[in-house]
């Protein structure tokens, strides 16, 4: 393959007959990156991987991504993921393909793998370079296979080297034979034949290519960094000014859709008084103007692809949208937030942006900024990480289970590896669907966790005591009349203040003390004492001693314990309902809770309403808790919203 240095002398011919270039088109954006609301700015999750390539086959959806190859049948029923460990030289998917004959091919990092009658056999590539693009022909059982240094082809088995040299950033095959080829700084090219012949563009780095019939599109960036895209039609070349970098080109319902930075439109010929044409560089060039896209886009765009009138959209953290002519439909994973969780983890390290985050099967670490990582422990297999804390020794520590139910317990050592603590209790429920509630350190050596399994052994509150290797729940407690008390078995959560612990539980709200001859005091309050109701969601204690009860019947709050508690119409939140979680900023005092269609937060005196089903990604709320940095993380069912607060 020769690529030449002609491209300067092709740019200069492009300037020679180009006009004055008027001032670029600007469209308003349709793809955001946050939600702007009254609090601030809202982030949502589904997923923590980062969708770099779409594939759709006749049984499945397949999305590359930064941590495996996810796989979807399409009624969106069965899903798994692919990863190093099932055959895939690497877990970062660069680019996928499908070839006539229907083998399904992956691009990772480090090397090639394709995927034919349900098992993957790794192909050696005979150039150096990282994996970048991958295409298949449109006629034959053949694969084009570009890297960082250079482009092959796969015909009968072997591999023809068309360069060694260039850096591959797309592939696309033409309708007959050969393939256009775009790269990272020498323009486009068609190859075939063994040769690579430079096309006229003003491109130095292409950054997409779409087809359709005879026209050719490509977008990238000129040597100078403009964002430019390119119409190849009947022998010719039109270039167009783009409003923002091109990262994606695809023909839907019969007209070129691409993105431009944070818009994605329809680019179609000019009507009569075209409201947003683009400007061209080119005479005699065709009038196009952008059309917005009509239909509602997800977050983070970050990967296209379309199969007849389908058109799939992927992001990087809010799986795949499908849109349909008259509909959408999702496709995302568990492997951020379970379907059966009920709560979630949180435990941030002072001063830093890192928090440990679990809520489902999985466990990940949050840089803000960064995103989600998975928090792997490949020398312990079988075991997930279900519950932060930081003992009073200033470990990280986290309460972990296996698929059979057994529950363990894991320490952060200084290299940041996870291994099972010094004299490692294991507590067997039997339960392979256990929950960890809550995880209380009352010293170094001793944790109070809260579980809920099927087991009526091991549900409620277990003690575990390192020192001793002994497992027991709370005993010898008594009611206020000293008679024997049981802490319920219903219990949600913990909250300490002082030498007080506060139960939220389904009999009413639990307070464990010590009495003035220093025996355990267990104190319920329910619907017999000054409760509207038994159902206690969720606890918290301020400073001063005001306790706030998130309860079927709304919120309510008691200011001291000779005062007694004010609910519905008469507390701060009148309209709250059914409310499920509570949140408290330590830095202002703001008290935060969640009921099933609004938030609510107390703040000078003053309550404070969000509509929950504008402005997050799901109404319904099932955990809520306030990080140092003032984001506020809401757990919905299967998903996450990240609230960053601006007003405190």
């Amino acid at each position: 393959m020769k690529i030449t240095a002609c491209l300067l002398t092709i740019l200069w011919l492009f300037q020679l007959g180009c006009s004055k270039t008027p001032k670029p088109l600007k469209l308003a954006p349709n793809v955001i990156s946050a939600v702007q609301m009254p609090w601030g700015e809202a982030v949502y999750y589904s997923q923590s991987r980062k969708i770099t390539s779409l594939l759709v086959t006749e049984d499945y959806l397949w999305a590359g991504t930064n941590q495996g190859l996810q796989q979807w049948s399409l009624e969106g029923n069965r899903y798994q993921v692919i990863t190093s460990r099932d055959g895939l030289p690497d877990d970062y998917v660069q680019a996928l393909t499908i070839t006539t004959s229907g083998s399904v091919w992956a691009a990772t990092r480090k090397g090639l793998s394709s995927w034919t009658n349900g098992s993957w056999q790794n192909q050696t590539l005979p150039i150096e370079g990282e994996p970048t693009a991958l295409a298949a022909t449109v006629a034959g059982d053949a694969v084009w296979a570009g890297t960082t240094r250079g482009l092959a082809f796969y015909v009968f088995g072997r591999w023809v080297v068309y360069s060694t040299k260039t850096h591959v950033t797309t592939l696309r095959p033409n309708a007959e034979s050969g393939v256009w080829l775009g790269t990272a700084g020498n323009g486009l090219f068609f190859c075939e034949n063994g040769t690579c012949t430079p096309k006229a563009s003003p491109l130095a780095q292409v950054t997409a290519l779409d087809m359709e019939g005879d026209d050719v599109w490509a977008a990238g960036l000129s040597s100078d960094k403009s964002p430019l895209f390119v119409l190849y039609r009947g022998g010719k070349s039109h270039v167009y000014d783009a409003p923002g970098r091109v990262d994606w080109i695809q023909r839907y319902e019969g007209h070129v859709l691409m993105n431009f930075g944070q818009t994605v439109a329809t680019v179609v010929p000019c009507t009569s008084k075209p409201k947003d044409a683009f400007v061209n560089r080119t005479k005699n060039s065709p009038c196009l103007e952008a059309v917005p896209f009509g239909k509602p886009l997800p977050m983070r765009i970050t990967a296209a692809y379309r199969t007849g009138g389908n058109l799939w959209i992927g992001t990087g953290t809010l799986g795949v949208t499908r849109y349909t002519e008259s509909d959408m439909q999702q496709y995302t994973a568990d492997d951020l937030v379970s379907s059966n969780i009920v709560g979630m983890s949180l435990e941030c390290v002072p001063g830093s942006k890192r928090c440990y985050f679990s809520a489902g099967k999985n466990a990940f670490v949050h840089e803000q900024g960064e995103g989600f990582s998975p928090i792997p422990l490949a020398d312990h297999p079988g075991w997930s990480l279900a519950y932060f804390a930081t003992n009073q020794a200033g470990i990280l520590t986290a309460v972990a289970r296996n698929g059979q139910g057994s529950i363990g317990f894991f320490e952060r050592a200084g290299d940041g590896a996870w291994n099972p603590r010094e004299g490692n209790v294991l507590l067997e429920t039997g339960d392979v669907n256990v929950r960890v509630r809550f995880a209380h350190y009352t010293k170094p050596h001793i944790v109070w966790v809260g579980l809920s399994t099927s087991s009526a052994q091991h549900n409620g509150i277990q003690i575990v005591n390192f020192e001793k290797g002994k497992v027991n729940p709370p005993q010898n407690y008594r009611n206020t009349k000293n008679k024997p008390a049981q802490i319920p078995d219903s219990v949600k959560t913990l909250y300490k203040r002082g030498e007080n612990r506060y139960l939220a539980t389904n009999e009413g709200l639990v307070t464990l003390f010590r009495g003035d001859d220093t025996r355990k005091v267990l104190e319920i309050t329910n619907s017999t004492s000054g409760l509207p109701t038994d159902i206690v969601e969720d606890v918290l204690v301020e400073p001063s001693g005001q306790v706030w009860l998130a309860t079927d019947m709304g919120v309510c709050v008691r200011k001291t314990e000779s005062d007694r508690f004010l609910c519905g119409t008469e507390g701060p939140m009148p309209d709250a309902g059914h409310t499920y979680t509570l949140a408290r900023d330590p830095q202002t005092g703001t008290i935060y809770a969640a009921s099933g269609s609004a938030l609510y937060r107390v703040r000078d005196g003053r309550t404070e309403t969000l509509d929950a089903e504008k402005y997050l990604h799901n109404p319904k709320v099932l955990d809520m808790k306030i990080d140092p940095t003032g984001t506020l993380w809401i757990l919905h069912p299967e998903a996450l919203s990240l609230l960053r607060l601006t007003t405190r």
